[in-house]
């Protein structure tokens, strides 16, 4: 697995095993901007995305584990993107898997940045691995805030709204209570601009009507207000359709029913099998052989 050191907004890794290939991608990154080259062991599993709040040196789980879709395109082909949506519950993810997590990985670092007088106060975002066959999770990166998309994925699932948990945590209460979640599953698909992730288009109107179903909200991201008025596309991804529902199923098609009749905008692509039901046991099975 090949990157240049440094923050690529998820869409700087080159992954291959051939050597070939390696040696281009280090040359287009050279080429790009001289800087150190990251070069790591590539781990065949599936990822999931853990988050957690942390206050008085002690974290505990915000949210379900969510799954996210990187790729553009349906079926895992095509360029890495920021997120092209996500869902919650994962089925991969067992107890087993959810308790090594916090064992190896949150509880030692919230432990370790107390004790060194540097207590982390606020959210953690953890991305995780875990190799096809086992139940041994691996981490693959910690942020100091919410996934994008895993947050508007959250949002709608805490009762009562984000707003007191966080408040409670930046407040350094002792141990804020954990935030009860109104639905069981929640799906998010991202409404991506014409041309992303490389060259995204930009100032294209956006139509809006009422969404039709209390259970679907809408989270605004790559928008503006251009000089006429109108609402216009910003930035790669747009728009995110979030909905929730007692199972992934449900929501899923509360999320897809939404697009279509209720946003458009020239170009517009989306990924149509986020939290489908034939993606998620094919992973199992690639799990199970």
């Amino acid at each position: 697995m090949v990157k240049a050191d440094g923050l690529a907004s998820g869409k700087g890794t080159t992954v291959t095993s051939e050597r070939r290939d390696a040696e281009a991608a280090i040359h287009r990154e050279l080429e790009r901007e001289p800087r150190r080259i990251v070069i790591e062991e590539f781990i065949d599993g599936w990822e999931a995305s853990f988050t957690a709040t942390v206050s008085g040196g002690r974290a505990q789980w915000l949210a379900p584990v969510f799954q996210d879709y990187k790729p553009i395109y349906d079926g895992d082909v095509g360029p890495n993107t920021g997120g092209m949506g996500v869902y919650a519950p994962v089925p991969m993810v067992t107890e087993a898997i959810v308790d090594k997590v916090r064992r190896k990985i949150l509880d030692p670092s919230a432990d370790a940045m107390a004790k060194e007088n540097v207590p982390f106060q606020g959210v953690l975002y953890l991305n995780i691995i875990v190799k096809h066959g086992t139940e041994d999770p691996r981490l693959l990166e910690f942020n100091a805030r919410f996934g994008d998309p895993e947050a508007q994925g959250i949002a709608p699932l805490v009762k009562g709204g984000l707003l007191t948990h966080m408040r409670e945590i930046a407040e350094d209460s002792k141990r804020p209570p954990l935030p009860e979640c109104a639905s069981s599953a929640s799906v998010v698909v991202v409404l991506a601009s014409k041309g992303y992730p490389t060259n995204p288009s930009t100032g294209d109107r956006i139509t809006i009507r009422k969404l039709s179903q209390n259970s679907v909200v809408l989270f605004h991201a790559g928008t503006a207000i251009a000089s006429t008025g109108e609402l216009v596309t910003a930035g790669g991804r747009v728009l995110d359709i979030v909905a929730t529902g007692p199972d992934v199923e449900s929501a899923r098609k509360a999320a897809y029913s939404a697009i279509g009749s209720s946003v458009q905008f020239p170009g517009m692509q989306y990924r149509r099998d986020i939290g489908s039901g034939q993606l998620r046991r094919r992973k199992l099975e690639q799990i199970q052989t």
